[in-house]
């Protein structure tokens, strides 16, 4: 089985084009080089042989029909054309390929988002974009993703709620931190500001923060947070 990971390249992933902090590794371990899987104890037949490469989604130069499936974790919704980067994915699945695609769900289901967003905006002037420009939040629709997947070629095109909870800082603080370390744009807004300014919005936001602060955790915050996925089907 062949697996391709669609990621943002050029037009500004988080942590330098896919590149990891040392955060990074020590939250989530290394990202696994391109390569195989091998059989592992237990591992299921299925999976014990499965090649797998992580590309560029915009310029996506791979052969037509050579991949058994595409995943893309929280990317597309930050393509200026998502569109044409799913359609070159349905061209590099072989017949009966899936995709599967993950995007955030609407702001009041993800305050690690939503408010630091808040809160800026009490300080700075944040302009109006339009609906299907890219952004955090440009596929919180379902039926916009839904359809922009069937507009690509996808069929049985289906997508779900995912509920969890993000818990990877102990306190308001290392959490606020953490957000304009993977948020680029929300860290730009905030170093533009004043010192005094970045003081009050620093007390606002992790005053937020903390409110999801659980003593029977470890890390300690768990900031509750919701993702849609939604798979279809090249026929």
């Amino acid at each position: 089985m062949r697996d391709l990971g669609l990621w943002l390249g050029r037009s500004g992933t988080p942590n330098r084009r896919g590149r990891q902090t040392e955060r990074d590794r020590s939250r989530y371990g290394p990202r696994r080089p391109a390569g195989r899987i091998r059989e592992r104890e237990g591992a299921s037949p299925r999976a014990r042989d499965v090649e797998f490469r992580c590309v560029d989604a915009e310029p996506l130069d791979v052969p037509a029909e050579s991949f058994d499936a595409v995943t893309c974790r929280w990317g597309i919704m930050l393509m200026p054309s998502p569109i044409d980067a799913l359609k070159r994915a349905h061209n590099a699945l072989r017949r009966g390929g899936r995709i599967a695609v993950a995007t955030w769900g609407p702001p009041d289901k993800n305050p690690f988002i939503s408010i630091p967003l808040g809160m800026l905006r009490k300080h700075v002037e944040i302009p109006t974009t339009p609906p299907d420009a890219p952004g955090v939040f440009a596929f919180a629709n379902p039926k916009r993703l839904k359809t922009t997947l069937q507009g690509a070629g996808f069929q049985d095109v289906v997508a779900e709620a995912f509920a969890f909870d993000i818990s990877v800082c102990e306190t308001g603080e290392e959490a606020w931190r953490f957000i304009r370390e993977i948020a680029p744009p929300i860290a730009q807004l905030y170093n533009g500001q004043l010192a005094a300014v970045q003081q009050s919005i620093d007390v606002a936001i992790t005053s937020g923060l903390s409110r999801f602060h659980r003593a029977d955790l470890s890390p300690r915050l768990a900031i509750p947070a919701e993702t849609w996925i939604a798979v279809g089907t090249k026929a």
